[in-house]
């Protein structure tokens, strides 16, 4: 199940699209319609798309990721996306080293990323590069990384600093194109996790240091909930 959003060039409209498998587990999403092999997004009452199992999901994600950067390079000639890691890589890993997405003229960003060393078994970008992202990286697609760092506040003021090269919504945040989010069983996104004081931040990426599901203490950044609702 992920989380997106899109903007059209008249005005930017909010999407939430919502996958399930058959455990049911979902978000919920805007209604998506495909028209003479075009998407077009209906803001009616948000709905929940269902895939036949985790492969047709995959299949169903690229494909909007797809159709998104196609839609945005048509329009403004420019596409800014950003990507979670987990069973995320695996999806995207469907496109291989063939995508649109790889162009000189789109930049991808992490949705989260550890503080770690780049090169590290734990880093999402590590783990996406034999996926597909070497692929695209040497078709001209720009990735915005982390310096690899153990200091979350560090890497987090280098991280938002480095996003404000994007176009800006009207409250200066990053205005992504499109957001391809993980929804954990607990309701985190990203690294913001329930009820942590981080929830209500307004910085563009916020460092995050607590104790990971095996118990040990992580570092890492996030963008914050308000960045990812400027998407």
């Amino acid at each position: 199940h992920r989380l997106g959003s899109s903007r059209t060039p008249a005005a930017r409209t909010q999407l939430v699209r919502g996958f399930a498998g058959r455990d049911g587990a979902s978000a919920l999403g805007r209604d998506v319609r495909r028209t003479a092999g075009r998407v077009r997004f209906s803001m009616s009452a948000p709905t929940v798309r269902v895939e036949e199992d985790e492969e047709s999901v995959g299949r169903a994600l690229c494909a909007i990721l797809e159709a998104e950067c196609a839609s945005a390079l048509a329009s403004r000639g420019s596409f800014s996306f950003a990507i979670s890691g987990g069973s995320m890589l695996k999806m995207l890993s469907n496109l291989g080293g063939e995508s649109v997405v790889a162009s000189d003229k789109c930049t991808m960003a992490f949705v989260s990323h550890r503080c770690v060393p780049l090169d590290d078994d734990g880093a999402t970008y590590h783990k996406a590069r034999p996926k597909f992202l070497d692929a695209w990286m040497q078709q001209g697609l720009k990735v915005v990384v982390p310096s690899g760092s153990d200091d979350a506040e560090k890497e987090a003021a280098g991280y938002e600093a480095a996003l404000l090269a994007l176009p800006q919504d009207a409250n200066g945040r990053p205005a992504f194109d499109l957001l391809l989010i993980g929804i954990g069983l607990d309701g985190h996104v990203g690294s913001i996790y329930p009820n942590i004081p981080d929830v209500d931040s307004q910085r563009v990426v916020v460092p995050i240091t607590g104790v990971d599901g095996m118990g040990k203490l992580s570092t890492k950044i996030s963008l914050s909930l308000a960045t990812m609702q400027a998407a």
